[in-house]
């Protein structure tokens, strides 16, 4: 019996890439909510510097129950946020 061998293409994670990424899809669903980043951190009890570091991708965000949270107060899907599920 042989079997088949599949090559599978491994792509390497940039990580401050993606940090970029989320923090244009936040400001773009932010934007649409048609709320200010103040705004969002006050729904999010964090400070407004918090909020532009997340959009500009300085110290991206690890927590996923952040991201459930802004997903919420932004009312959008979280996949519409997650870059890798474009």
């Amino acid at each position: 019996m042989s079997r088949s061998v599949k090559h599978v293409r491994v792509t390497t994670i940039d990580p401050d890439k993606i940090a970029r990424e989320l923090g244009d899809r936040i400001v773009r669903a932010r934007e649409a909510a048609g709320i200010t980043q103040a705004e969002l951190g006050r729904r999010l009890g964090r400070p407004r510097g918090s909020v532009h570091r997340w959009e500009n991708g300085d110290g991206g965000i690890r927590d996923v129950a952040l991201l459930l949270q802004i997903a919420g107060v932004l009312a959008c899907p979280l996949r519409r946020l997650i870059p890798l599920a474009a």
